[in-house]
């Protein structure tokens, strides 16, 4: 059974207000969750046992240059 006098208008104002708020609370959820997975990678997820090892920084060779020597062509025939 139904009310016996359903005010449409005036239950449409009336939920305005708690329908925008679920919506802002959805979209807060929704930036919070895309913010906070947005830096997360495989190796955060692998357990602590099973972490790739970090590498070992490379020490700074000094750059040598040689130089550059022609390439000998092939005999043509």
């Amino acid at each position: 059974m139904s009310a016996p006098d359903n005010r449409l208008t005036k239950q449409k104002r009336r939920h305005r207000g708690p329908l925008a708020g679920i919506v802002a609370v959805l979209v807060f959820v929704l930036a919070a969750l895309l913010w906070f997975t947005a830096g997360v990678d495989d190796a955060d997820l692998a357990p602590e046992g099973q972490r790739p090892a970090a590498p070992a920084p490379e020490a700074a060779a000094p750059e040598t240059t040689s130089p550059e020597v022609p390439q000998e062509s092939a005999p043509s025939d």
